[in-house]
């Protein structure tokens, strides 16, 4: 059942620091979260707002970011990484990434921190490759290549789905490491939670919640916008960017099927001071192709 709302926020303040803040929802002590976090598979950053209300004076201070900053080759004074888990009785990583700016203002008798990060957009912003590679090698030796110079700028190598083929011709590369990325690799690579993912459209992952129904928190019915189905349901922190799942709407038969999920939205309030809607809008692939499950995907903890 879907009761008990809880969360834990970490923040560090630098790289380097022994300085971090943890704010957590331990015996109705919690102070009040308001977000918004959005992940996808798309080549753009996914993101997260966030309002944290009534922090203290010396956490609001360390945790202020100027937005300008992030475009920075000094990671050690302006990385300050943020992870968001939340769930019921265990809790899920729902968000990991930098602050990309950080401020607090006051609101009637509130003091709001407010909060907008990037999953991996430091290293999106300041990573870039140069290099020249023979003729001869495939696209997978150009792949991690590429993925090398973005790990070593505090990202993670996540699930890469297989990688066939060859260049024609010797291989030169100069410029911002992500735009390459997604140049040499037709816009199939995606970051979430810090990782560097490659699948095809019709390749998805085996993940935590491979079903999806009224008993695990459908609400309402599903509804066609393009090429994808926007589904809603009550706040489900286990499922992530890239994975299968099977849907089974009783009030609209038309969607019933497997799909991939390509977009993941979690957004509400989780309090024990004040009552808030908490939800998660998935958008799914429609594909053309049959969709193949290609890896298991591991629940990150810190």
């Amino acid at each position: 059942m879907k009761f008990n709302r809880q969360y834990r926020l970490l923040i560090q303040e630098k790289v380097g620091s022994s300085n971090s803040i943890e704010v957590q929802a331990v015996q109705n002590k919690s102070l009040t979260i308001q977000f918004d976090v959005v992940r996808d598979t798309g080549s753009s950053a996914n993101n997260m707002t966030l309002r944290i209300y009534n922090l203290n004076h010396t956490n609001r201070s360390l945790i202020f970011q100027d937005r300008v900053a992030i475009q920075s080759t000094d990671k050690g004074k302006v990385y300050k990484k943020i992870v968001l888990q939340a769930g019921y009785d265990n809790l899920s990583t729902i968000f990991v990434g930098n602050i990309l700016e950080a401020y607090s203002y006051k609101q009637g008798a509130d003091i709001i921190t407010y909060i907008r990060a990037q999953d991996g957009g430091f290293s999106i912003y300041n990573t870039y490759s140069s290099f020249s590679l023979q003729k001869g090698v495939n696209n997978l030796q150009l792949y991690q290549r590429l993925i090398k110079d973005m790990t070593e700028n505090g990202l993670a190598q996540g699930v890469t789905a297989p990688i066939v083929g060859s260049p024609k011709r010797a291989i030169v590369i100069a410029g911002n490491t992500w735009d390459c990325l997604q140049n040499s690799f037709n816009k199939l690579v995606f970051i979430d939670l810090e990782a560097i993912n490659y699948l095809e459209e019709n390749q998805g992952i085996i993940a935590q919640v491979p079903f999806i129904d009224s008993s695990a928190g459908l609400l309402g019915t599903p509804r066609r916008s393009g090429a994808t189905i926007i589904v809603e349901m009550i706040f489900e922190p286990r499922i992530i960017v890239g994975q299968l799942i099977e849907l089974s709407s009783i009030t609209d038969l038309f969607f019933n099927g497997q799909f991939k999920v390509s977009g993941v939205q979690h957004v509400g309030i989780i309090s024990s001071a004040v009552g808030g809607e908490l939800k998660t809008v998935l958008q799914l692939y429609i594909g053309s192709k049959a969709l193949s499950p290609i890896a298991t995907s591991n629940v990150l903890t810190f």
